[in-house]
């Protein structure tokens, strides 16, 4: 119990510092960002290249605009340097592109997409950063489980993009369908993005941001803890190979970070780091000698279900300009002549 003494040194007490209306508005704004960001491929599947135009350029606008007003202090010496030169490269790649048109408007995308991610990263502090990213995926997660028990129990069978239903008769190749309607059938589910990989990839990085939350011990822990177990349930029904293995990256590195913590002396940590190094060869020289049971215990074949294919006819393209390549495009426009019929996958390009 709280006392107050009439004591002329003591100062009256006061209530607890209380966020104001515009930052808890500026903090729903970072999660809608990243949210949106996030499941990107569910604007596309709902309402088409349009609408996901308009919401990926509409918030880079609204997230420049409030930039200007509010000025918050960027930290440039701290910018990874990687990441800068990769968008620096692709901008000057301009200047050979291949398929001009095609890297301009790509251009665009990541040029919005970073200055998204250094707004958000200026205007809110390293702990509103991890909570703003954990309401993101929780909205993601949640939002994924409901779609596919709306698609299982009121829409009665897959959907296609663009809540359309599938003809009857006709036959669809999977990779088509927005959800699969798998939910309780045991198959892979795609929640929002229409993809398993993407599901997967979103439930994994969840996993991480809720373990960080419980190890700091956030509160409502129980809460986080139950959330935790749905993104370990999507992880596991999106069924995803590549994103597992992520997953096993994910466990030798947080391995190695607390063996990392033990040494207390200088130099100590030299050891760690040639075991690592032994660790690391070993690993990928199994991974590639052993990669067709590898993968068929992920249910997955030896070539990663075509990837060795498409990585194949990627190579000999790159070979071709080995320096500056081709010129940036991500991802390919399929409408353009350079990419258009280069490689198809299950009758898509």
């Amino acid at each position: 119990m709280v006392v107050h003494t009439k004591h002329p040194v003591a100062a009256p007490p006061s209530a607890p510092l209380r966020e104001t209306t515009g930052h808890l508005l500026l903090r729903g704004w970072c999660i809608f960002v990243i949210a949106a960001a996030v499941a990107g491929t569910s604007w596309l599947m709902a309402f088409g290249p349009l609408v996901s135009a308009i919401v990926a350029v509409g918030t880079g606008l609204v997230s420049g605009v409030l930039w200007v007003i509010l000025r918050p202090e960027v930290q440039w010496r701290r910018l990874p340097w990687f990441a800068v030169l990769y968008v620096v490269w692709a901008v000057a790649s301009l200047l050979w592109s291949a398929y001009p048109s095609a890297t301009a408007l790509t251009l665009l995308l990541l040029l919005t997409t970073t200055v998204q991610a250094m707004f958000v990263g200026a205007v809110l502090t390293w702990r509103e950063l991890i909570r703003a990213i954990a309401s993101a995926l929780k909205w993601i997660l949640g939002l994924s489980i409901l779609f596919e028990l709306w698609v299982s129990l009121v829409w009665g069978g897959p959907i296609l993009p663009g809540f359309v239903r599938p003809e009857a008769g006709v036959h669809y190749d999977p990779i088509v369908y927005w959800s699969r309607d798998n939910l309780f059938d045991g198959g892979r589910i795609q929640g929002l993005f229409g993809n398993a990989n993407l599901l997967a990839y979103a439930a994994l990085l969840a996993m991480i941001v809720f373990a960080v939350q419980f190890a700091s011990r956030a509160p409502r822990r129980t809460l986080l803890a139950l959330w935790f177990l749905l993104a370990a349930f999507l992880f596991v029904r999106a069924g995803s190979a590549t994103a597992s293995l992520a997953a096993a990256a994910v466990v030798v590195v947080l391995a190695a970070v607390l063996l990392m913590r033990t040494t207390r002396r200088p130099g100590g940590r030299t050891r760690f780091y040639l075991a690592y190094a032994v660790v690391a060869l070993g690993g990928l020289t199994t991974l590639w000698l052993l990669r067709g049971s590898i993968f068929s215990a992920l249910g997955r074949s030896a070539d990663l279900t075509g990837r060795e294919t498409i990585w194949a006819a990627v190579w000999e393209r790159a070979v071709e300009h080995p320096w500056h390549g081709w010129g940036f495009s991500t991802p390919w426009v399929p409408t353009e002549p350079h990419f258009d019929g280069w490689i198809v996958d299950h009758g898509r390009r």
